[in-house]
């Protein structure tokens, strides 16, 4: 019994090493378990967006969706000054850019939703909200190709031939370039929750209706008659 607490005791040495380790060497990377790093993955498995309102402030950063991305994962998140319950909850974080300016902003984390406003401009915490009306741009995605699920509705398909798409990564990467989520004819507050996403080119202009759906953001209707946005 002696030698079964002894190495009980050499044990718990052996883990406690290891938890000092972990907290003082390696901060909180890789750790999932911890409430900071399970919120910020939690963000990142969504589609982050910035309002129209705030689009020209961001891209003065002059940050790419990898640096963004970095930024968010090497950030610190203020629990005391952020909103941990209701809809959305809303997370403070303070980083830096990657010319060694200080950066606090704010992210959503919607319970039923697949996106997260990114917020810049100083704002109550407990007056963040889902936007209603506006544009959302996408400023990062998660690292999925395949993010867009385009299923196997005959007319989606046939639609999305004709402008050239054959697959979900080709429809993801004229989103990142020129699209946009028009908030007003999307519902981020209901369990079935929808986003009408407007991809704006030169050559056409269409929009597709999308929900969230096993972690894939599915299609489920595509228009090339683009209704007049909600002021």
């Amino acid at each position: 019994m002696d030698n079964f607490f002894r190495r009980l005791k050499l044990y718990g040495i052996g883990f406690g090493i290891g938890l000092v380790c972990v907290f003082l060497f390696f901060r909180n990377r890789g750790c999932n378990w911890l409430p900071e790093n399970r919120v910020k993955s939690s963000i990142i498995e969504r589609v982050i967006i910035v309002h129209e309102d705030e689009i020209s402030a961001f891209k003065a950063l002059g940050i790419t969706d990898v640096q963004l991305n970095k930024i968010i994962q090497n950030s610190s998140i203020s629990f005391s000054e952020s909103k941990k319950e209701g809809e959305p909850k809303a997370y403070k974080l303070a980083g830096k850019l990657p010319n060694g300016k200080a950066f606090q902003f704010i992210l959503t984390l919607p319970d039923r939703s697949c996106v997260s406003e990114l917020i810049i401009k100083p704002t109550k915490i407990g007056n963040v909200k889902n936007s209603i009306k506006g544009k959302g741009y996408p400023v990062l995605f998660q690292n999925n190709k395949e993010l867009f699920y385009i299923g196997n509705d005959r007319e989606i398909i046939s639609k999305l031939k004709t402008i050239g798409i054959n697959k979900s990564e080709q429809l993801l990467k004229l989103i990142k370039k020129n699209g946009y989520i028009d908030f007003a004819n999307s519902t981020l507050n209901s369990e079935k929750s929808s986003y009408y996403w407007v991809i704006d080119q030169a050559v056409n202009k269409f929009s597709i209706q999308t929900s969230w759906y096993k972690e894939k953001i599915a299609l489920t209707s595509l228009d090339f008659d683009v209704p007049k946005e909600n002021p």
